[in-house]
């Protein structure tokens, strides 16, 4: 019995799939599953995004009890990362 490997994506890949993700504000719980990672790569790629400014905060939560560091809140994709997904979605469309 053969098994097909999955191939592995790129950080990029991931990150423009987090970008489309919060086309629409959304929580880190749907980010993470939509993209298909675990929480702490979704913290450092959010931690990231958010520094480069191609998604924002729309809507910070509580947090009750969470330690320092945890991420909480409504994220949504800027027009900055709005453009950066366009010319990424182009890339892939002509190399693939």
């Amino acid at each position: 019995m053969t098994y097909k490997r999955a191939r592995k994506r790129s950080r990029e890949q991931i990150k423009c799939e987090m970008l489309r993700a919060c086309l629409t504000p959304n929580t880190p719980t749907n980010i993470m599953y939509a993209a298909g990672i675990s929480y702490r790569p979704l913290k450092a790629f959010l931690n990231d995004l958010l520094d480069k400014g191609l998604i924002g905060l729309v809507e910070e939560k509580p947090r009750r009890g969470h330690r320092d560091g945890r991420i909480a809140g409504v994220y949504l994709t800027t027009d900055e990362g709005r453009r950066v997904l366009r010319q990424f979605e182009d890339l892939m469309e002509v190399l693939v």
